[in-house]
């Protein structure tokens, strides 16, 4: 009776001790292989066949199998196990923040902290006078440019024409004139009739004609000729340098006022009226998520980067509300490996170690706040 009481107490131990290394193991995510070796020695311990003898006294069963054999006969050809790791909650894109082009006054604030808004849609604007006035410039100048270019294209109109050739031939009459006045003044003066500086006013006054014809006719010249090529080109490059500096103006102009991205909400809006922000400053003005969906970021320390992949069960947890669990799938895994950044603040946690990147897709419609510290449990399969 004695032997027997024995063996009762050793297998409620045991059993008890069971319940507690499984909720244990399965809460710190150890390492599979140790928690089943564990617990196929247990459970043997714990399921030992105690049958009584004919006589009445008690028969134990065979010594249980070590660990090592329980774990291989209870698993079979794989493992399945837990890979834990620390994670927080992010909409479908990462927070985003939102910076103005170039340093302004904030001149009025469209929307408000939590308001869901859609992609183009205007958060803030600042003082836009200076850059309106820029559009105006830039545009006048463009105007200027395009009628130089439209006025070589088409050359002069026949009115301007016909009034440069009435003054090629007033200009003609003219040196004609002036032509007959020097040779008689030139007669003249070798008759010793007139003085020479009559001759020489006489003289100035036919050469004077003729350079005023030649003038003439090369303006009708001018005028009336198709235009050349390089300056063709030149009014087009002019045309084409004022269309940009209009468009530069016209974007400067949009970057006044900060849009949505995308769908989304915005979760953070720090400025108001008269407040100057810049692209420099420390804080953005306003932060902004895509709240589509659902996501978790964790990091999986080093020892388990090779373990997870696309596709896994993931059961999230959060100590916001002890309660509550969420299933979700792994649907990303970086490629590459990074210093850790996401701390858990569990016993035995390392914080010098690298990390690998993985997206959870949760599967609930419950709102979250984004940067919810969760913690993620990811079923894997290891042989």
């Amino acid at each position: 009776m004695k032997q027997f009481t024995h063996a009762v107490v050793l297998a409620l131990l045991s059993t008890s001790l069971l319940i507690t290394f499984d909720q244990y193991f399965q809460r710190h995510s150890l390492q599979q292989t140790n928690l089943n070796m564990i617990l196929g020695f247990l459970k043997s311990a714990a399921t030992a066949d105690i049958a009584p003898t004919t006589e009445g006294s008690i028969q134990t069963a065979e010594p249980p199998a070590s660990p090592f054999e329980a774990s291989k006969r209870n698993s079979g050809q794989s493992v399945k196990s837990r890979v834990h790791a620390a994670g927080h909650v992010q909409g479908v894109t990462e927070t985003i923040a939102l910076y103005p082009m170039f340093p302004g006054a904030v001149s009025e604030v469209f929307v408000k902290r939590g308001q869901e808004v859609s992609q183009g849609t205007p958060l803030l604007e600042i003082e836009a006078a200076r850059y309106q006035a820029a559009v105006e410039l830039a545009e006048a100048e463009f105007q200027v440019a395009l009628a130089a270019e439209q006025e070589l294209i088409h050359g002069a109109r026949d009115s301007e024409i016909e009034a440069a050739r009435q003054q090629m031939m007033a200009a003609q009459a003219t040196q004609q004139n002036s032509q007959v006045r020097w040779k008689r003044a030139e007669l003249l003066w070798k008759q010793r009739a007139i003085s020479e500086q009559d001759y020489d006013d006489v003289r100035e006054q036919m050469l004077a004609a003729q350079a005023n014809l030649i003038a003439a006719q090369e303006k009708l010249e001018t005028i009336s000729a198709p235009p050349r090529d390089f300056e063709l080109h030149m009014a087009t490059a002019k045309v084409k340098a004022a269309k940009a500096k209009l468009d530069t103006a016209k974007i400067d102009l949009d970057d006044c006022t900060i849009t949505a991205p995308s769908d989304g909400t915005v979760l953070g809006i720090d400025v108001h009226p008269g407040d100057w922000i810049s692209p420099n400053q420390a804080l953005a003005p306003i932060y902004y998520c895509d709240l589509t969906d659902a996501l978790v970021l964790a990091e999986v320390a080093e020892h388990d980067a090779l373990k997870v992949e696309p596709g896994q069960s993931v059961t999230v947890t959060c100590d916001a509300d002890s309660l509550w669990d969420c299933p979700g799938k792994v649907i990303e895994v970086a490629p590459r490996m990074k210093p850790k950044r996401i701390v858990g603040g569990w016993a035995g946690e390392r914080y010098e170690s690298f990390t690998r990147r993985v997206w959870i897709k949760l599967q609930t419609r419950r709102k979250l706040p984004i940067g919810l510290p969760v913690e993620v449990m990811i079923d894997v399969v290891g042989n």
